[in-house]
């Protein structure tokens, strides 16, 4: 589970360095237009192919729902309110999987199954819920 919040604060962050730059040029970058790079991040980084779509998608959403709290307190008079910042490498995201049934294996082949009936998690050789 490391690995793959890893990669999503990886993306976060890329994510919001993309955004930093592009404020600092005057250039508004939206949910969807990052949204609709994934498939080039994906090419030049294979290993982000290992998080769902929908896992990286809810990290863009959480990024953009940040700075649309930051422009609206600085709309509404709040001169204190700070940009989000980056996240270190002790940070464990929290992974939203908002679609009913997934799998996930590690490198020895242990798997948790979530379906959409039970979210019953069938953990390393166990074969029938408890």
């Amino acid at each position: 589970m490391w690995i793959l919040s890893e990669k999503c604060r990886l993306l976060y962050n890329f994510a919001l360095a993309e955004r930093k730059d592009a404020y600092k040029n005057n250039i508004k970058i939206s949910y969807s237009k990052q949204q609709n790079d994934f498939p080039q991040i994906k090419e030049q980084y294979p290993e982000y192919k290992w998080v769902y779509s929908k896992v990286l998608q809810s990290i863009l959403k959480k990024l953009d729902a940040n700075y649309k709290s930051l422009f609206s307190l600085r709309k509404n008079g709040e001169e204190n309110a700070k940009p989000p910042k980056f996240r270190g490498k002790d940070y464990f995201f929290t992974m939203t999987y908002n679609q009913s049934g997934f799998e996930i294996t590690d490198s020895k082949g242990n798997t948790i199954t979530y379906n959409s009936i039970d979210t019953t998690n069938y953990l390393y050789g166990k074969s029938e819920p408890e």
